[in-house]
């Protein structure tokens, strides 16, 4: 599914991946846990093909993500991969519906009504369709936000601090429904976090320090 090979990233004097290797499973939910500053969400960015690194490469599905140009790289993004963020990213003046069917819209894909419906009822958000986020506690816009990231049925999804912006409650309520819609739609699920109780939530915890896996 998906292969990390000798990735290195710099930004001037700052080493922020120093060489590191890494396979993820088609199906697998992969946690990956450090420290702030140790490279986590850089390693994300790179394997999700937002960040160019200095050297080594990134295999996703058999091909090289930084062979391709840059707009094809972003199609790839688009139609096979999905984003949940620790900020929510909701557009305020669209309804609940509206943000969750933003993707499909805004790449021209054809839309799984019942793929939605399904989604809708699974994370519990048929009664806020109409709504606006502002109406929504931060938990249930969270699952807006990850409904928005499964829409198009990707490959992947990555997470970076899905739960970071959450109080406790919330967090266990939405890493537990992470873990169950993985499950259910037989997502390969990559997460970032520093909380260990989050991580432990993976299939496997690959764990970070200063840019290298330990």
């Amino acid at each position: 599914m998906l292969k990390v090979i000798d990735l290195k990233k710099d930004y001037r004097n700052v080493h922020a991946l120093r060489g590191l290797s890494l396979e993820i499973q088609q199906g697998e939910f992969v946690s990956i846990m450090g420290k702030s500053g140790c490279g986590k969400s850089t390693l994300l960015h790179c394997m999700s093909g937002i960040m160019k690194p200095t050297s080594g490469d990134i295999i996703f599905d058999d091909q090289s993500l930084f062979s391709l140009t840059s707009d094809k790289r972003a199609k790839v993004r688009r139609e096979s991969m999905g984003f949940v963020f620790q900020f929510f990213h909701l557009i305020p003046e669209l309804t609940v519906r509206e943000n969750i069917l933003l993707p499909v819209k805004v790449n021209r894909l054809k839309l799984d009504e019942k793929h939605c419906e399904r989604l809708l009822n699974d994370l519990e958000l048929l009664e806020f369709v109409d709504r606006l986020p502002s109406t929504l506690s931060g938990g249930q816009q969270q699952r807006v936000a990850i409904a928005r990231a499964l829409i198009h049925k990707p490959a992947i999804v990555f997470a970076d601090e899905p739960t970071g912006n959450l109080d406790e409650d919330s967090s266990k309520e939405v890493i537990e429904l992470l873990k169950s819609l993985q499950k259910q739609y037989d997502l390969t699920l990559v997460l970032v976090t520093h909380d260990r109780d989050v991580a432990s939530f993976a299939d496997r915890v690959v764990r970070m320090r200063d840019g290298r896996i330990i």
